[in-house]
């Protein structure tokens, strides 16, 4: 298979999927971190340090999760492209 039918692949995966992009760009597990300083630092000066703890890591495991899920998406959609080759 010619490696510009994958270059092509993940350019329009990338393109209909855009939440894809934050697996490629910085990584799950980076962006998992970013998502707790994101939330973290502002909701601790709003609203006290021990409730934006818990809200900061809630919400960065479900970034996890869902960037993950993302991920064997994409795995299994080329996987599926390159089996009908």
């Amino acid at each position: 298979m010619p490696k510009k039918d994958l270059l092509e692949f993940q350019k329009k995966y990338r393109l209909d999927n855009s939440l894809y992009n934050f697996v490629i760009r910085p990584g799950v597990f980076e962006s998992a971190v970013a998502v707790f300083f994101i939330i973290g630092i502002p909701s601790t000066f709003i609203i006290g340090e021990r409730f934006a703890t818990i809200l900061s890591v809630v919400f960065s495991v479900l970034t996890y999760l869902v960037l993950k899920n993302e991920d064997k998406k994409f795995n299994k959609e080329l996987d599926e492209y390159l089996k009908d080759d």
